[in-house]
């Protein structure tokens, strides 16, 4: 009987550890919005995730295509460029920094910029900072478990 009780006690325990191991190292992922339109996430599509520092980063393919713009990846220089109407911007792998080239009617908007956390590649994916894209003059939103990202609506005279 003394066996059975030990063993029980010895199960309860290490299903305890297991449940509180895991719950200090589950990490919520986030859904991911663009323009109103949830981006499902899958095997194809990443879902945004946060990384050690704390910066919320997405998938920057999806999301640039999301909202529009093309994207270009150039592998031997683990290069992405993303290019709009107005701009281009250049980002590499494992980098903070930003290289944008651009002008909208007499607004400069070329120069460099650094990133919260570089972009990083991720089980095949690019992902970069989701606050990158207010740099592209998109409203940026970020709640507990969600991403909210969309087109800002100006007019110029």
């Amino acid at each position: 009987m003394k066996k059975i009780l030990l063993f029980s006690v010895l199960i309860i325990s290490c299903t305890a550890l297991a449940a509180s191991t895991y719950a200090a190292n589950y990490v919520p992922k986030y859904t991911l919005t663009v323009n109103n339109k949830t981006i499902p996430s899958d095997s194809d599509i990443p879902a945004p995730y946060k990384a050690n520092d704390g910066t919320v980063m997405v998938p920057l393919r999806t999301t640039s295509e999301a909202l529009g713009y093309k994207v270009l990846w150039l592998p031997e220089k683990e290069e992405v460029r993303i290019e709009d109407n107005i701009q281009s911007v250049t980002l590499h792998n494992n980098s903070s920094k930003m290289i944008a080239i651009g002008k909208l009617k007499i607004i400069n908007l070329s120069g460099e910029s650094t990133l919260d956390s570089p972009v990083t590649k991720n089980n095949g994916c690019l992902y970069a900072p989701a606050h990158m894209f207010e740099k592209f003059f998109n409203d940026v939103v970020i709640t507990k478990q969600a991403v909210s990202i969309s087109a800002q609506v100006s007019y110029l005279n």
